[in-house]
C-alpha cells in the first residue's frame, strides 16, 4: 500500500479542483484517494465528496448522512461536522437545523474542530438575528470569541461572516461605541487585504448610525471615532466618485 502522503495528495487535488469548478470536479481523485486506503478519515472525506457528485439525488441526502454517522463513530470529527452543517443548510425546519448545529458547537473536543464549531456558531446566531432576537451572552461571547481567533487568521470568508453578524448585534442593540471599535479593528485587516469595497460599506453604515448620534459620541470622542474619521476623510479623499453622505 502506498503512504499515507499520497492519499492526502489525492484529497488535496480533489478540494483545489472542487473550488476552482464545482460543476466539473476531479471525481476520480477522490475515487483515487478511497483505493489507496478506504478505512481513515481521507477515505471518508473522499466518499463525501463522491457522493455529492452522484448523479442519483434521490438517495444522496441519506447515504450522506449514513457517511456522518459512520465518521462520527470512527472519530472524524471534522468529516462528521462538515457533512452535519451541510446538512443544516439544506434543512428547512429551523428547529431541526438549529438541533444539528447545536449538536456540532457541543462536541467534546471543541479544540479538535474549532473551524466547524465556528462555522456552526455563527449560523446559530445569524439565525437568531434573523429572527429579531437578541443574541444571548454565551452566543455572544463565543461570536466574539471566534472574531478574535479569526482576526488573525487568513480565513476571509468567515471573517466577513463573523464581523456581520457583531455587526447587525451592535447597531440593533445601539452599542455604537462597540460598532466604532468593530470598525477599527476590521479595517486595519480590510486595508491588509486590499479589499477597500467592504471597508466603505461598513463606513457608509457607520456614517449614517453617527448621523443619528453624532452630538453624543462627539461628547466622548475616542481613538475609535478619531480612526473612523480619518478613514472617511482617507476614503473620500482617494475615491474618484467619492462616498455618499450619510
Amino acid at each position: 500500500m502506498k503512504p499515507s502522503g499520497s492519499q492526502s495528495g489525492w484529497v488535496s487535488i480533489q478540494w483545489k479542483s472542487r473550488v476552482r469548478d464545482r460543476r466539473n470536479p476531479t471525481v476520480s481523485a477522490a475515487k483515487k484517494c478511497i483505493e489507496l486506503n478506504s478505512r481513515n478519515s481521507l477515505a471518508l472525506q473522499a466518499q463525501s465528496i463522491v457522493l455529492e457528485h452522484d448523479a442519483n439525488s434521490s438517495t444522496k441526502d441519506a447515504r450522506l448522512q449514513k457517511l456522518e454517522v459512520t465518521a462520527r463513530k470512527k472519530g472524524a470529527a471534522t468529516v462528521a461536522s462538515t457533512l452535519a452543517l451541510e446538512r443544516a443548510r439544506k434543512e428547512v425546519n429551523k428547529n431541526n437545523k438549529r438541533e444539528i448545529l447545536n449538536a456540532i458547537v457541543n462536541i467534546k473536543n471543541r479544540q479538535d474542530d474549532q473551524y466547524n464549531v465556528m462555522r456552526a456558531t455563527l449560523s446559530l446566531a445569524e439565525m437568531d438575528l434573523d429572527d429579531g432576537k437578541h443574541l444571548g451572552i454565551g452566543l455572544l461571547g463565543e461570536t466574539i470569541e471566534a472574531y478574535h481567533y479569526l482576526y488573525s487568521e487568513n480565513l476571509s470568508s468567515i471573517f466577513e461572516q463573523c464581523t456581520e453578524v457583531l455587526w447587525k448585534e451592535f447597531e440593533n442593540s445601539g452599542q455604537t461605541d462597540n460598532l466604532l471599535s468593530l470598525f477599527r479593528h476590521s479595517s486595519l485587516i480590510w486595508r491588509l487585504r486590499g479589499v477597500r469595497s467592504i471597508e466603505e460599506k461598513y463606513l457608509l453604515k457607520l456614517s449614517r448610525k453617527i448621523g443619528a448620534s453624532g452630538n453624543e459620541l462627539l461628547r466622548g470622542a475616542s481613538r475609535e471615532l478619531a480612526y473612523f474619521v480619518s478613514r472617511a476623510s482617507e476614503l473620500i479623499k482617494n475615491s474618484s466618485d467619492g462616498i455618499e453622505a450619510a
